[in-house]
């Protein structure tokens, strides 16, 4: 599907079939670079694309042309984030260990440290992230666009039954496109159930045609909850393996032509913590996280010779307005939920921000990571070695 506009939210949700663009003013076209300059020498664009006789060797060698956890007891104060709702609140875990801590610190965590100065490593290239609405996502996109990406941002954007806390929404959609457009990038919004083939597949076209191409890929729609095996319904099992793997599944498999067509690109999965041990009530999340960490290696060995990167993250708990609607659900204080779920090493260090992970994707998205693929990259602030 062909948008008429640079800026543009098709909806659609999990049942729909059809999208319908609303067009806004388009951008003037962005010149294109005829060179890359990397490790002190240009590098000439491949004059042919990948094909199965003809694999390209590491897109990032031949580069084309122009181109979750400790929750925060009441008593800590949250630094601000990008997220809209980044005023103070308390939060809690959405990948918890099971495990019991006789105690919790209440020590205030330190303010994240100030991001990076933008690099311009991702001008010339077109972004999709999914879950980007809010939380991790958004932090994933503004970091992007601020490096130089266009972006195109799906998220579901309405209520769902399960879980039943709140997604995001419509206007944090348009307000994203509205700060990635004042980064002086290309946005399209797309409001869409990551588990409808028909509307990722309009989406990603869309992008294509919109933006130009496609060069990186965010699988970091999904979701969490609580349930005992022996109590977990059929429902329950199939939206979270529906969200956090077959929706990353779905998303690829529509992106993937696109990338091949750019002679390369990367898949960033976000995984979790969880996607590299187990948790206790979190069969289905686990499973789901497990089933991620091993479709990216799948796709990294299936992908490589087209030039493809791929990589997951595995960030603990991540200081989200998923997080709260957890200990709603769980019908508990943000303090029983910290003291059931600590584990971080470092003192201090509840939840990490939303920033946090979106500077190691800034990283794994650009030249930087060329080599990178196949790996996990933690972010856990020592969870999985404590």
């Amino acid at each position: 599907m062909r948008t008429s506009a640079s800026s543009a939210r098709c909806s659609s949700v999990a049942s729909s079939s059809t999208a319908v663009p609303i067009p806004t003013t388009r951008s003037p076209p962005r010149r294109s670079r005829c060179s890359w300059t990397g490790a002190g020498r240009s590098r000439a664009r491949r004059a042919t694309s990948p094909t199965s006789s003809s694999p390209a060797w590491n897109r990032h060698s031949s580069r084309r042309c122009a181109s979750s956890c400790s929750p925060s007891p009441a008593s800590w104060s949250r630094p601000t984030s990008s997220t809209p709702s980044a005023a103070s609140r308390s939060t809690t875990c959405s990948t918890t260990t099971g495990r019991t801590a006789t105690s919790v610190s209440t020590e205030t965590p330190a303010s994240p440290a100030p991001r990076p100065a933008p690099t311009g490593d991702l001008t010339g290239r077109v972004a999709f992230i999914t879950g980007a609405a809010h939380g991790q996502g958004r932090a994933m996109a503004l970091a992007l666009a601020a490096d130089g990406a266009d972006i195109a941002a799906y998220d579901i954007a309405a209520k769902i039954s399960y879980p039943a806390y709140a997604q995001g929404s419509s206007a944090e959609l348009d307000s994203l496109r509205a700060e990635i457009e004042a980064l002086g990038r290309r946005a399209l919004v797309f409001a869409g159930d990551v588990r409808d083939a028909g509307a990722v597949g309009r989406a990603v076209d869309a992008t294509v045609a919109e933006l130009g191409g496609l060069d990186i890929l965010v699988n970091n729609a999904g979701i969490v909850a609580y349930a005992a095996a022996d109590e977990m319904s059929d429902a329950e099992w199939d939206a979270m393996i529906g969200i956090n793997l077959t929706g990353p599944f779905l998303v690829g498999r529509a992106a993937i032509p696109h990338l091949k067509a750019r002679g390369g690109g990367v898949i960033i999965n976000n995984s979790s913590v969880m996607g590299l041990r187990g948790g206790n009530r979190l069969s289905h999340y686990v499973a789901s996280k497990h089933g991620l960490t091993g479709l990216t290696k799948a796709w990294a060995i299936e992908l490589a010779p087209f030039g493809i990167r791929v990589v997951s993250i595995h960030p603990t708990g991540v200081n989200t307005p998923m997080n709260d609607g957890l200990a709603a659900m769980e019908g508990a204080t943000p303090q029983e939920i910290a003291e059931r779920s600590a584990g971080n090493l470092l003192p201090g260090v509840p939840w990490i921000e939303t920033d946090d992970v979106a500077e190691l994707v800034r990283y794994l998205a650009s030249d930087r990571a060329r080599f990178a693929t196949g790996a996990q990259f933690v972010l856990d602030a020592g969870l999985l070695t404590a």
